[in-house]
């Protein structure tokens, strides 16, 4: 799968599960929402090798993803 615009994940962070969403693309930067227990934390441009770093962690709804 190819990491896109509305993809969701899971991650786990120092015993906190973080909800995401890829809100935007822009070439190789990506615009991940991180949420916790349903509350909107933060924001984060990321770039492809933010999802290769994180593969271990990262939960991806129903797909794998790949960046």
């Amino acid at each position: 799968m190819k990491v896109s615009q509305g993809n969701h994940f899971k991650m786990t962070i120092l015993n906190k599960t973080y909800s995401a969403v890829i809100t935007h693309v822009n070439k190789d930067l990506y615009i991940v929402d991180f949420y916790y227990q349903g509350e909107f934390e933060t924001s984060k441009a990321v770039g492809k090798q933010f999802f290769k770093d994180n593969k271990e962690i990262i939960e991806w709804s129903g797909q794998s993803g790949n960046a």
